[in-house]
């Protein structure tokens, strides 16, 4: 009875010793099935891979957030320039009509100051980081410096900024632009600036003088100029921020994509976890309770 009561026990507290190693194992496969990379060589290498993938495009999507909040802000900005020469060419229609007066044309000049001021600090505008968005790369500073006139009113500028655009990396050969060249942006085809033909038309209403076919003829042309240039920007500005949010759901999809791979490759199935951990801790206690059967058969014979 002796050999055969310890030979059970063995079997017994090694039955016991496994379903207790099972039921910690698999409690430690209860979120990841691969630990280690000898668990599966294969599988751990296209973890890595799918890993460093989802780190890189996780960088280029908080870029594309980046770039289009800045580019949202720049095509407001240029949205608002975009109105100031509307009221710029209308103000022009009516000032260069021949009926009116001079009176008249002083109070044209009042507004166009009113419209060289909104211009002005347009220009300058800043981003929400606190970068002077048309300055180029020079973006510590304001884009534009004004000289003013004993009245107080702008009578001059100059471009302070660069034509150096700053970018930013937002995917694999794909960059976005963070600043602009105020220069360009603030000026027509022929690459005269809206502050010149503001000053001008200005100077000339605040006269009181009259213009003649051919003045009026070139005055509006050129106020019309300023006009379809910033319609032109504000659309191309518009397009980028659409290219933006394009990537940024381009890697949204992506996310979804490499991850449900990578939880396929690296997570545990966690129903057939719960079930293996609710069967071995079965079975761990099957084999207490034999023994302890075993062990009462055994103080029932000795106390005999």
């Amino acid at each position: 009875m002796r050999i055969s009561t310890n030979l059970l026990f063995r079997n017994m507290a090694s039955s016991i010793s496994k379903n207790m190693d099972r039921t910690v194992e698999a409690q430690n496969n209860t979120y990841y099935k691969i630990h280690r990379a000898g668990d599966n060589p294969a599988a751990e290498s296209q973890i890595m891979l799918l890993q460093s993938t989802i780190s890189i495009n996780a960088s280029y999507s908080e870029s594309a957030k980046y770039a289009t909040t800045l580019a949202n802000e720049t095509s407001a900005s240029l949205d608002t320039y975009k109105k100031s020469t509307e009221d710029y060419l209308a103000l022009t229609e009516k000032a260069i009509n021949g009926t009116t007066n001079a009176e008249d044309k002083r109070v044209f000049a009042k507004n166009l100051n009113e419209i060289i001021e909104q211009v002005a600090l347009t220009a300058n505008s800043k981003s929400y980081t606190g970068d002077y968005v048309f300055a180029g790369n020079n973006s510590n500073s304001p884009a534009f410096s004004f000289t003013r006139n004993s009245d107080g009113n702008i009578a001059g500028f100059k471009y302070e900024g660069n034509d150096i655009q700053k970018k930013i990396v937002i995917g694999t050969n794909l960059n976005s632009k963070i600043s602009y060249d105020g220069s360009n942006l603030f000026s027509n085809k022929d690459g005269v600036s809206i502050f010149s033909g503001l000053i001008e038309l200005r100077d000339k209403l605040e006269k009181g003088e009259s213009f003649s076919p051919e003045e009026a003829t070139k005055l509006k042309a050129t106020a019309k100029s300023f006009n379809d240039e910033a319609i032109v920007k504000t659309t191309d500005i518009a397009i980028g921020v659409e290219r933006i949010n394009t990537s940024i759901k381009r890697y949204e999809s992506l996310d979804i994509s490499y991850s449900t791979q990578l939880s396929m490759l690296q997570d545990s199935d966690f129903a057939q976890v719960t079930v293996d951990i609710a069967k071995f801790k079965n079975m761990t206690k099957s084999s207490i309770s034999i023994m302890q059967t075993v062990l009462k058969m055994s103080d029932d014979i000795l106390s005999m």
